[in-house]
């Protein structure tokens, strides 16, 4: 139930998260299992 911006978040790729910002990934969907946006996987 996570989007690719919370795995990128997750494991730090600071690079990804940009460009998937860059590309308009949302921001404020929440992942299935634990409620959280990629802001607070980070």
């Amino acid at each position: 139930g996570s989007t690719c911006l919370h795995v990128a978040c997750y494991y730090g790729h600071k690079e990804l998260v940009q460009v998937l910002l860059d590309y308009g990934a949302l921001t404020s969907i929440r992942n299935l299992r634990y409620n959280l946006t990629p802001y607070e996987e980070a």
